[in-house]
């Protein structure tokens, strides 16, 4: 009996543990920003980002879905929220973005050492790369020669695209490598095997739910007080 009455008064004085709310999140390999580690579990500065913020009030399920299928993951109510989309009008119809970013991203462009093209030069970037064989991402939104014609593209969808189309680079079947994020290439600059030059503006990168969803205003208001990130 007296263990038994011990074993009463331990679980009076402890509680229950209150359980976390489970936020479902998608996410894409997103070097080196975002990258699948062991397990298949998303690691990165994005994911830690994510994780310090939000882990101390909910349990974080992560899952990889390609960015084609983010509506139908919405509309099934497979992920709550995405936190690595760039506002469009088409997303905006199911998707609910935050007012603010959570971080910006800068692209560039990057060839074998001399660079391929002269960002100061007076003829324009799009004019130096007439001809020329520059390979961007399958179905990006943030090259912003997509439709240049005198362009001989070659477009590599984003999985493994750092690793495939530095290979192409190192072997010259290719003159330049678009990267949406510039430190992709951070290492092969640093040992004189590539050089990269900052091209367009700073990108906008959002946390965006599905419709209606119920954590959104809770995940938004716990990013308030953390400064927009800048990759």
């Amino acid at each position: 009996m007296p263990r038994i009455i011990i074993c009463f008064l331990l679980l009076g004085v402890t509680g229950p543990t209150e359980a976390k709310d489970v936020l479902r999140l998608g996410y894409v390999e997103f070097r080196p920003l975002v990258v699948t580690g062991e397990n298949d579990k998303p690691r990165g500065q994005v994911i830690d980002l994510i994780e310090k913020t939000l882990t101390h009030r909910y349990q974080i399920e992560w899952l990889n879905i390609p960015i084609g299928r983010i509506q139908w993951g919405f509309e099934n109510a497979i992920i709550d929220g995405f936190p690595m989309l760039l506002r469009s009008t088409q997303r905006e119809e199911y998707a609910e973005y935050f007012a603010d970013p959570l971080y910006t991203i800068q692209s560039a462009l990057c060839s074998k050492p001399p660079l391929r093209f002269d960002p100061d030069a007076m003829v324009s970037v799009a004019d130096q790369l007439n001809g020329k064989t520059v390979i961007s991402v399958l179905n990006s939104i943030t090259f912003p020669f997509a439709s240049d014609n005198r362009i001989n593209h070659l477009k590599l969808p984003y999985d493994s695209y750092a690793e495939r189309s530095y290979g192409l680079i190192a072997q010259n079947r290719a003159d330049l490598v678009f990267v949406p994020v510039g430190s992709i290439f951070e290492e092969q600059v640093k040992q004189g095997k590539l050089e990269c030059e900052k091209l367009g503006a700073k990108i906008s990168v959002y946390f965006a739910f599905s419709k209606g969803n119920r954590y959104a205003a809770g995940v938004e208001a716990s990013f308030t007080t953390v400064p927009i990130r800048e990759f």
